[in-house]
């Protein structure tokens, strides 16, 4: 299943690093939850693109290379890397 956008906001980037905090403490990364916190990872990457083209596209604006660079990485991410693991 295809990882969105708008699966990547902030809320969700701070509620997998918390998952990912519980399962480290605990132990407990094989099995399920291998998969589990190997997406979890994924969101918090895929909000660090996310932010980074944000941020590029504010402070250099729509057009500047830097804003393309960003955005081509966060959609080569998106579609490339951008699925769930289940």
């Amino acid at each position: 299943m295809r990882i969105h956008e708008s699966d990547l906001t902030r809320s969700a980037a701070v509620e997998a690093l918390e998952r990912l905090k519980g399962m480290i403490e605990r132990g407990s990364l094989g099995g399920e939850f291998k998969l589990g916190a190997l997406n979890q990872s994924k969101i918090i990457h895929g909000h660090i693109l996310l932010r980074q083209a944000q941020a590029d596209r504010m402070e250099f604006g729509a057009e500047s290379a830097e804003s393309r660079d960003s955005v081509q990485v966060l959609c080569t991410w998106l579609s490339s890397e951008g699925f769930w693991y289940d």
